[in-house]
């Protein structure tokens, strides 16, 4: 209700701040709703929050022998790789 009487007051070009003695609302959020009309009049379309990041990490893992009993650093190197794959939905290029 008072977003519409928002909305009428700035398309009749009242000034912000008259719109906000009017309805007792925040100056920000009567700049973000001209901001959403301005962007609805131009069509300028929003891109959507869900948009997946992705960032390309070139990682080398070190696994040394601690001594000479120490064996399987093949599968240290699975077992922390995996760990990753896990946690964080990496995907290994092996190039």
């Amino acid at each position: 209700m008072i977003y519409d009487k928002i909305v009428q007051l700035l398309t009749h070009d009242e000034s912000v701040i008259d719109i906000h003695r009017a309805t007792c609302v925040a100056r920000n959020t009567i700049y973000r709703i001209k901001r959403e009309l301005e962007s609805e009049i131009k069509g300028v379309v929003q891109v959507d929050a869900k948009v997946e990041k992705i960032a390309k990490i070139r990682m080398c893992l070190r696994i040394e022998n601690n001594n000479k009993f120490v064996r399987g650093k093949g599968k240290v190197r699975e077992s922390i790789e995996n760990d990753l794959r896990y946690r964080y939905k990496m995907e290994i290029d092996r190039e």
